[in-house]
This record gives structure tokens, sequence and C-alpha cells, in this order.
């Protein structure tokens, strides 16, 4: 249904006197005045994969949404210097002024892609991510080149995972920008699949994504991020024979601090649950899973913590090759989704508890110890045994301790850049205009990005009355 807002008389005959309309405040309902028609949210948010390669749409008009609920239909023409919003109508004459303190995010009409042929993935501390070529990493800075920006040089005590890209043993990539996945049971609040993630609104929980994985072998790992809210409550089928329903597979169900396994054949058979302290409350997660055919087991790890291995004494002889994520009764997303082969060893405890950096090959193997330098597209490692160098495209993930970390002060004018390649950058803005974003972070300093590469802005990032947007992309 589309909601109908009004804006007083006297406002439009300010924007037809060609003067700057200001909107500080709620935008009020008047039913004397014309109605102007807004998108509905409902229609932004759909439970079906959106259509985001509209060549024909204005990539500087999008939909302004308020914290207060509102929202309304604008091309953004310029950020000025106190952070304020400068956008216009077609239907109201003259550019209106918009005080930032009353936005929660611009969503613009910007097409999906501007990718990065063979491109790393990079994670920050503050939840950033930047897809760009590795160029060199030292101790105190990582050097990137990105499509939008150019060469970055990011803190590197900033830096939480490095991603190289790297097709040794690898089966799938999410972030190579694959849209095959199946939508089952959509509705209002279901699932949308855009390029390097999946999104599950909260509001459908018979709603499933899914894909097949043809010739898995043997023994095979798959990496995600995760993230939800409120609270963990959702389900994960794997080996399915079936691309909607679960009926013979094997479930993992996420319920708060708890996680079972299910064998789903005829009749659910209980396979034992485990419980990870605190996990509910984590709102994100790195988790790894691990098949092992040749023994019948699954483990899980969670943010480089082994959790459990479950045994299923009836082997997988009836495995299929579907992956399932199911509804429920939270909002989540999933992101850095990597299927690859493994060689069938887990890694050692001394990994997972010693206060050092990662290195995860390609094969599964693991090395515990700190990351030395990058150069010439070859890592040096150092172990408590050995230093070695190993080219990162045998790496599949490196990963730093937290407590080695550092993390971007928050600050009132941060502002969350969303860009067409689906990566993420928290900046305080100087400038926008008809070319390009200014401004700087705690995590690369200065940085210009370029316009047309941007497509949206999340506002007031630390406010209290904000709300999350995770359905609004």
């Amino acid at each position: 249904m589309k909601h109908l807002y009004r804006l007083p008389f006297f406002l439009f005959c300010l924007g037809f006197a060609h003067g700057q309309l200001n909107i500080q405040g709620r935008l009020p309902v008047d039913p004397a005045t014309d109605a102007i028609e807004l998108p509905d949210p409902g229609d932004a948010r759909g439970g079906h994969a959106r259509n985001v390669e509209d060549a024909d749409a204005d990539p500087s008009s999008g939909s302004l949404y308020f914290l207060n609920g509102d929202s309304l239909t604008v091309r953004l023409e310029e950020i000025l210097a106190d952070g304020d919003l400068v956008v216009t109508r077609d239907d109201v004459r003259g550019p209106i002024q918009i005080a930032r303190d009353n936005l929660l995010a611009l969503r613009l009409n910007a097409p999906r892609g501007f990718r990065q042929e063979a491109s790393s993935r990079i994670t920050l501390t503050n939840g950033d991510r930047l897809l760009g070529r590795i160029l060199e990493f030292h101790e105190n800075s990582l050097e990137i080149e990105t499509r939008y920006a150019g060469r970055i040089s990011l803190s590197a005590p900033m830096v939480a995972s490095i991603y190289p890209y790297s097709d040794h043993g690898l089966v799938y990539d999410l972030d190579a920008g694959d849209r095959e996945w199946h939508l089952g049971n959509q509705g209002d609040g279901g699932w949308i699949q855009d390029q390097g993630q999946l999104i599950y609104e909260g509001r459908r929980r018979s709603a499933t994504i899914s894909k097949a994985f043809e010739s898995l072998p043997e023994n095979w790992m798959m990496a995600f991020e995760l993230e939800w809210l409120p609270t963990a409550n959702f389900n994960i089928s794997m080996m399915s024979q079936h691309a909607v329903n679960a009926n013979q597979s094997w479930s993992l169900y996420f319920q708060g601090d708890y996680i079972r396994l299910n064998r789903m054949e005829n009749r659910s058979q209980d396979l034992g649950r485990t419980q990870v302290s605190g996990f509910n409350n984590k709102g994100k997660a790195r988790l790894l899973l691990f098949v092992n055919r040749n023994e019948n087991t699954i483990t899980l790890f969670v943010d480089d913590e082994k959790v459990n291995t479950w045994n299923d004494p009836g082997g997988f002889e009836n495995a299929g090759d579907h992956l399932i994520f199911h509804g429920g009764q939270s909002s989540y997303r999933v992101t850095s989704l990597r299927i690859q082969n493994w060689n069938g060893v887990l890694p050692g405890s001394s990994d997972i508890t010693s206060e050092n950096d990662v290195m995860e090959a390609g094969n599964g193997d693991r090395f515990s110890g700190k990351l030395l330098k990058i150069e010439d597209g070859v890592a040096t490692f150092q172990t408590e045994f050995t230093t070695f160098e190993a080219p990162l495209e045998r790496i599949s993930r490196i990963g730093f301790h937290a407590e080695t970390r550092g993390t971007a002060r928050k600050k009132a004018g941060d502002v969350r850049l969303r860009m067409r390649n689906d990566d993420l950058l928290t900046v305080n803005v100087d400038t926008l205009d008809m070319k390009e974003l200014t401004g700087d972070s705690e995590n690369f300093g200065k940085i210009s990005v370029e316009r047309e590469a941007i497509s949206g802005f999340e506002f007031n990032l630390y406010h209290e009355d904000r709300e999350e947007t995770l359905g609004l992309w």
C-alpha cells in the first residue's frame, strides 16, 4: 500500500519562489493541503530479489529515510560542509536543504556492479569492508588499489581480516557476484539477494534462499560472516536433496546461545546441541563449517573457536547438493561466503587459544603466528618454529587477533557509504559535489571517492533512536 505524506502549502510557496526549503523536523501531515505520493518502504524492502540493474534509473535519485519513519523521493545534489543535504524534487522549485540530524539513510537508484577483477576483501574492526587489489602490507599500513578511490592506505591496526583473491581449491565465492540463488516461499519480509550478500528481513518465516553445489568434494569447508538482530534465531540446511524444504538434509538450528544439529530424513533425528556462551548477544560472528564425509562428521567454529563436532552414525550416503538458508524470527545477513576443498585436518587447539594472527590456506591448513609483510603478491608469515613465504593466491584468509587491534573513534558526523560493489566505508564527510565525495577516517585518513560509485548513505550511526537498516539494501 502506498503511503501519502503532505507538505504544508506554504512550504511549496517557498520552493516556487526559488528559495531554499529547509526541513528540520518531522514531515507534517495536513489533510487540507496537496498530497505528495511517496515510495512504499515495503516496495524497497520486499521479499523478492530486487532488480538492481535498472540502467534507466537516475543514479542520483532515490529514497530518503528519516529517523521518525518518514520517507521522501529526492535527487541528491550535494552534501554541505556542515553535513546537511541539498536535494531537489520535480514538484518543488529550487533546492531543499535538509538537516542531517533528522536523517536515517538515503538509498540511491545506482545500479550494482562496479566490481574490480581479482579483488581481495578487507574487513575492518568497525565493520567496514573494502574490495581491492593488495599492493603491500607492513607493520603500520595495508596498501590497496580500489576502483572508486584509487590507492588507499589502511591503518594496519584497524584491519580485522584479509581475504586474498584466490581460486585455489575454491568451490564457490559469494563475493564473485553470483545471482543464481533460488528463492522459495517468498512474500513481504522474505529474502533479498544482492551482490555479495544474502539478506533475510525477518517477516516471512517460511521463506528460503538456496543454491545447488554439484560435485562437492568428500571433505569441504564453508566460511561466512553472519549478522543478526535482535536475537539469534534461524537455521541453515546443508546437503539437502531439495531446494526449498529440508526434509532430507542436515540442519543447524541457532536459538539464542544454543546451536543444534538435526538429521532430517523421514523424521528429525537430534544429533545433539551445544552452548556458545554469549553468542546471542554478539550480533555478528564468523562461522566455519567443516564437513568430513569419510568420518561422517560436521564441525563448527565460531570466531576461530571450535564449539562442537557432531557425528552422524547414519553417514552421508543420502546427501544432496543444496545449501538452504531459512527464514526465522530474526533478521540476518550472510556475507563473505566461501566453500572450498578441505584436507580433512581440523585446525589445532593451539591455533585457537593463542593471541596471534591466523593464516588459513586454501586447502584448510591453518598457521598461528604473525604476519610480517606482504610484497609482490607474497605474504611472509612467522610462526613459533619458522618463518615462511606463501603466495596470496594460496591463502584464503588472514585474521588478526582482536587484542592487537584498534577501532576508529566514533564521531557525530560519521556517515556510512554504501558502494555499488557492496563495500562499506565509514567517513566523516567534508563535501559531496557532482564528481566526488571527500572526507576522512582514522581507518584510512583523507579520501576522495568517485560519486558514481556510491549507492547509498547511512546517517546518525550512533543515534539512540536509530533503527537498523538491513532491509533497505
